[in-house]
């Protein structure tokens, strides 16, 4: 069981069921049904990109950490 709590469309809900003779549970099922799909494919795509993104950071931070290090060893960076 899921308990949501959407007091902007709480009286849109309640009048389309009353108009309609149909419960407000079976609306929210239909939204479910007809957009459950949509919103997780977009979601998880957006998820998906910020890994790859995170991802290819990390290698180009490592990348630079490890030619610093060899550039370093071989005494060729000075640092401050």
């Amino acid at each position: 069981m899921l308990a949501v709590r959407l007091p902007e469309y709480e009286n849109r809900l309640k009048m389309l069921a009353i108009k309609t003779g149909r419960t407000r549970a079976f609306y929210v099922k239909e939204l479910f049904k007809k957009h459950f799909s949509e919103i997780e494919d977009n979601y998880l795509k957006v998820d998906s990109i910020d890994d790859i993104k995170n991802q290819e950071t990390i290698r180009a931070i490592k990348k630079i950490e490890r030619n610093k290090g060899i550039k370093k060893y071989k005494g060729i960076v000075n640092e401050k």
